[in-house]
């Protein structure tokens, strides 16, 4: 293999994605680019649709990032053309595509690019239209038929690599690559969790409650709000926190449930923050009441950050606890309740403990350094692989 290759130093990777905004793959993508660059790789980052939020940090950080504008029919011929521009110019060894749309675009323009390698990029487990919806179900459907296309296949997780598989989905190869927490900005810290508690008006006997993530039903917060509720009666002492999209005081629905369950002034609703890392180390138990899941970065994020978690038995969250946390089934909010119910009944220090385990084991085997060596060495053996 050339060396100059190995290292890194001549590697070209173009990442296609279907946009920008902030999410769980536009997040991975952002720390895969930065992990790369260190490593002497040359990345090109195109978005099918609009820069977005992470498009603009990854520019202030001096990555090359183009936005193809392509919002229907009538602007797809003009941004295809462009990224038909960007491919013979770049000359990538390795095209990188993220979430369906961009695969489905990876597999059809394979032919602009007979000297890269093609990877797709899988996530999540339940892969239905509840989740999905259905334009979006459609898409991923096509490339189920498309995957004999791509050289490699990343899943971010066991059951997701199951899941599509069921979908039809069949690659030349298949790998997971679990998502990398970074360990230095998520870790516990007495300084910052006295903070957090002080602003939300918590005191520091109040055993916190929290959950990362997004208002959607799949994402299970009317049971983890129903679970609260059965404990509030019990416990004085506890208060809840939700971060996330749509868990804000503006979203009706929620604010209706939480009044009905008599739980107005114990749940914070603290909606979307740039700084996650803030308000989890304030936290003394974690919660993922999710129905369906891939890998559950939030959860990752909380046990480095020394919290142990209570989460379903979706997608690989199991997995990822371990021995450190309680596993629930989905959609089962006695269960949740009794799952947190066991944490609270454990002393402060044995919290503590059960924390400090789960941060050894996010260390051990989800830290950021992995996840990028491994995409790392996968782009590095194609690249050789191409040439040969």
């Amino acid at each position: 293999m050339d060396d100059a290759l190995k290292a890194g130093g001549d590697l070209r990777v173009l990442h296609l994605i279907s946009g920008l905004g902030v999410g769980g793959a536009e997040r991975a993508l952002q720390r895969l680019v930065a992990g790369l660059a260190a490593r002497g790789v040359s990345q090109h980052v195109v978005s099918l649709t609009g820069l977005g939020e992470i498009g603009e940090q990854l520019q202030g950080a001096g990555y090359p990032v183009m936005a193809l504008g392509i919002s229907g029919p009538g602007s797809l011929l003009q941004g295809l053309g462009r990224l038909r521009r960007i491919l013979a110019a770049f000359e990538p060894h390795v095209i990188q595509t993220w979430m369906y749309h961009a695969d489905l675009l990876g597999a059809l323009l394979r032919g602009r690019a007979p000297g890269a390698a093609l990877v797709w990029n899988l996530r999540g487990s339940r892969r239905g239209p509840r989740e999905l919806g259905w334009r979006t179900y459609l898409v991923a459907r096509t490339c189920a038929r498309l995957s004999t296309r791509a050289d490699v296949a990343v899943a971010n997780s066991w059951a997701g690599r199951e899941g599509h598989a069921r979908m039809g989905y069949r690659p030349r190869r298949w790998l997971v690559i679990p998502n990398g927490v970074d360990l230095q900005r998520f870790r516990p810290d007495l300084a910052r969790r006295a903070e957090a508690r002080r602003a939300l008006g918590v005191s520091q006997e109040t055993v916190l409650i929290g959950s990362v993530g997004r208002d959607h039903p799949v994402k299970g917060y009317d049971h983890l709000v129903s679970a609260f509720g059965l404990l509030a009666g019990e416990h004085d002492e506890i208060a809840l926190a939700l971060l996330g999209r749509g868990l804000d005081p503006g979203n009706p629905r929620l604010a209706a449930r939480i009044e009905a369950e008599g739980l107005a002034g114990r749940v914070h609703l603290l909606g979307p923050r740039g700084d996650v890392e803030r308000w989890l180390v304030g936290l003394d138990i974690f919660v993922s009441p999710s129905l369906s899941e891939g890998f559950p970065n939030a959860v990752a994020e909380a046990m480095a950050s020394g919290v142990p978690c209570v989460v379903t038995e979706v997608g690989d969250s199991a997995r990822l606890v371990g021995e450190t946390g309680r596993v629930v089934p989905p959609g089962d909010a006695r269960a949740l309740a009794g799952a947190i119910r066991a944490l609270l009944a454990l002393s402060p220090q044995a919290r503590r403990q059960l924390g400090a385990a789960a941060r050894a084991r996010v260390e051990e085997h989800y830290g950021l350094e992995d996840f990028v060596q491994a995409y790392h060495t996968l782009y590095v053996d194609l690249a050789a692989g191409r040439r040969r």
